[in-house]
């Protein structure tokens, strides 16, 4: 919701602050920076298991929670860039504790299937950050958009420290002893889970910080799903930040009419991207392996960068639509499949 909320009340912002299109994507370039760098910071803390990673969440969600709020009391470019910079810092915290968090929770075969309802937040997170957005800096100003986005993520922090926390790796056991039967392939990617425990269960001292390095850079699964992250955020990220802005230029909506139509394509197109790329994982990994998890996101992406062009070199309002909805669709079949992968073919304690 956070995410997708700044870009639907960006007309807005420019507009109260006087600022052009260049100096309005300054906030989202900032929290993007301080994120990529507090990743790395907060990752090896979380490693190193000298704090309660229930802790860490919470205290990750309570500062993107108010820094969220307090955008809403900018008055001038600097304070809205400062505010969005430390979202970045609770952004950091949730991305690199969370996902490694469910994967403690469940084994191997069904950790598709916890990212799939994990990745669901996505979409109707963007659905509500759009149509919340929009509405309310229409009939209300932009202000109060980010006080409503903000504040309730408090509650999520609450929710964290009464969660149960289970060993790192716990589960890993599991992927040795199983990982014949859920990635089986008749090649040797059918081995890639099996081989990541192995590696984490090797000893009790963790390898020195360049082995892990080499040993992470050096798997081609990793290697793959990274590359294919990065581009496919590339074009959503850009997508996101000036989407709405297009629909009101150039598509001619009212501002709270854009960020409906954003809402309900991303509910549909992002829950059905979402379940649909899942599933067929699901589907053919028993039979082509854990390269399954790659191929069906590979595969969907064409069609969406071509439905993702139409969209934003047409102004006709159905077709612009439809695009969307469709290329939505495509795009999001990648969160589960992608992030399952990701998680299982590294060591646990890297």
């Amino acid at each position: 919701m956070d995410r997708y909320m700044p870009a639907a009340v960006k007309p807005g912002i420019q507009k109260d602050l006087s600022i052009s299109d260049y100096e309005s994507t300054m906030p989202a370039l900032g929290m993007k920076i301080v994120f990529m760098i507090s990743s790395l910071l907060v990752g090896s803390i979380a490693d190193a298991e000298v704090i309660d990673r229930r802790i860490l969440l919470a205290i990750g969600v309570v500062i993107w929670s108010l820094a969220t709020a307090a955008a809403g009391w900018a008055q001038n470019l600097m304070h809205l860039i400062i505010m969005r910079s430390f979202v970045g810092v609770g952004e950091a915290v949730f991305a690199t504790i969370a996902m490694p968090m469910i994967a403690d929770f469940y084994p191997a075969d069904e950790r598709n299937r916890a990212y799939t309802l994990f990745g669901l937040g996505a979409p109707l997170g963007a659905a509500i950050g759009f149509g919340i957005g929009s509405a309310v800096s229409q009939f209300a100003g932009w202000h109060y958009a980010f006080f409503i986005c903000g504040f309730p993520g408090l509650l999520s922090a609450v929710g964290v420290l009464m969660l149960n926390d289970p060993p790192v790796g716990i589960n890993d056991g599991e992927v040795e002893e199983e990982g014949d039967v859920d990635c089986s392939s008749g090649d040797d990617s059918s081995q890639t889970f099996s081989s990541s425990s192995e590696a984490s269960n090797e000893g009790s001292t963790p390898p020195p910080c360049c082995q892990e390095a080499r040993e992470v850079l050096t798997n081609p699964h990793w290697l793959l799903s990274t590359a294919g992250m990065v581009a496919i955020q590339f074009a959503i990220g850009g997508l996101t930040e000036w989407y709405p802005t297009y629909m009101y230029r150039y598509v001619k909506m009212e501002e709270a009419f854009a960020g409906l139509v954003l809402s309900g394509t991303s509910v549909i197109g992002g829950i059905g991207g979402t379940i649909l790329g899942a599933s067929l994982a699901d589907r053919l990994v028993k039979r082509y392996g854990v390269k399954s998890y790659i191929l069906v996101p590979a595969f969907f992406t064409i069609p969406g960068a071509a439905l993702a062009s139409v969209a934003v070199n047409f102004t006709y309002e159905y077709l612009v639509v439809a695009a969307l909805l469709l290329g939505q669709v495509c795009f999001f079949t990648y969160t589960a499949p992608i992030t399952a992968l990701s998680i299982s073919v590294v060591p646990s304690h890297i």
